[in-house]
């Protein structure tokens, strides 16, 4: 479990034990001499550029200063250092000479790293001139959606897909399926962990349900229980920090089914989804990126699991919420996958 944590927060203890430490609005330690391509990716700075205004060298580093302030690389930084950092960050942006400014790539521009058909598609602005274009071949809008999933899928990190609840059925499955990323169900991996430890702690089985109906009913968490549920939590962040490693170096995982994580929140739960987070844009570190479906009734509000904050720094670039006809172009793939099951067993 030590050695998870620090995976993820590894900038901070090396910055630690140097004495170079620092704490950011979000109450992070981060290193004072953390380097440029780190700072962008961590806090996503670049996202969100406007394809018809983009943005200065010096408003893109009060991005970044809002995040990490005091930043010993930020003193001096200048257009050359960024575009050469943001070359090695995913997010496609290139400072023109003309304007003074980092514009998203057009497509002539863009790099063999991106897929041609979105592979610029990151601000708001390009990507409704994309969709138009295609609405006007006679195609289906909601590429516009597709191409910002699909950019949060190459760029890593956390994102948050909202989606209303009566909608959430299969849409984990398809989604994972069609984006490429890993499904993952806390709530099984919080049972087997549970499972796991009700064997070696030689307890039954069937006194934990109890232990945990009764919690259910009443509200109130025994110590016993409640320490269960933390080894539990712990359990479940090392199996997904496995899961992502064993699926590769750019690994998404796309969490769903957390109502254990959430019915466990302070035992446990919250720094489970916190850990996972922060691990995310972290470079070298597993998961890539982390996604999360939250079901809400409305998907315009704060994101929350059953009343509980989820953290969305940047809701340009870590919030989605997915509707209208991209669901219903999901649940048709649904549909078509199902019915060629049933022909091949018939």
């Amino acid at each position: 479990m030590q050695q998870l944590l620090y995976c993820g927060v590894r900038h901070r203890l090396r910055t630690v034990m140097g004495g170079g430490v620092a704490v950011s609005p979000r109450l992070e330690l981060f290193p004072l001499d953390m380097d440029l391509v780190c700072a962008l990716r961590i806090s996503q700075a670049p996202a969100g550029v406007r394809a018809d205004t983009g943005i200065s060298a010096a408003d893109l580093v009060a991005r970044v200063r809002a995040r990490f302030p005091g930043l010993t690389v930020l003193a001096d930084t200048t257009y050359v250092e960024l575009e050469k950092a943001l070359a090695q960050t995913d997010f496609p942006l290139a400072y023109d000479g003309q304007r003074r400014r980092f514009m998203p790539r057009g497509r002539d521009q863009a790099d063999s790293r991106y897929e041609p058909s979105v592979s610029m598609l990151t601000s708001t602005g390009t990507l409704i001139a994309a969709a138009q274009s295609e609405l006007a071949l006679g195609r289906d809008p909601c590429r516009l959606l597709t191409a910002r999933v699909q950019t949060a899928r190459r760029r890593g990190g956390f994102l948050a897909l909202i989606v209303k609840a009566p909608e959430v059925p299969g849409v984990a499955e398809r989604l994972a399926e069609r984006m490429g990323v890993v499904r993952v169900s806390l709530d099984d991996l919080f049972l087997a962990a549970l499972r796991d430890l009700a064997t070696e702690q030689g307890v039954e089985w069937a006194a934990l349900l109890r232990a945990d109906a009764v919690f259910a009913a009443s509200g109130t968490l025994g110590a016993g229980l409640a320490s269960y549920a933390r080894a539990a939590c712990e359990g479940v962040l090392a199996r997904a920090v496995a899961l992502a490693e064993q699926s590769g170096p750019r690994a998404v995982l796309f969490v769903h089914e957390v109502a254990l994580t959430v019915r466990y929140w302070s035992a446990g739960g919250r720094e489970l989804l916190v850990v996972l987070q922060e691990a995310a844009p972290h470079p070298g570190c597993a998961p890539y990126g982390l996604w999360l479906l939250v079901p809400m009734e409305d998907p315009e509000a704060s994101s929350a699991l059953d009343g509980r904050t989820v953290d969305v720094v940047d809701r340009a670039s870590e919030w989605e919420p997915l509707t209208g006809l991209f669901l219903k172009e999901l649940k048709a793939e649904g549909a078509a996958a199902e019915r060629e099951q049933t022909a091949r067993r018939g």
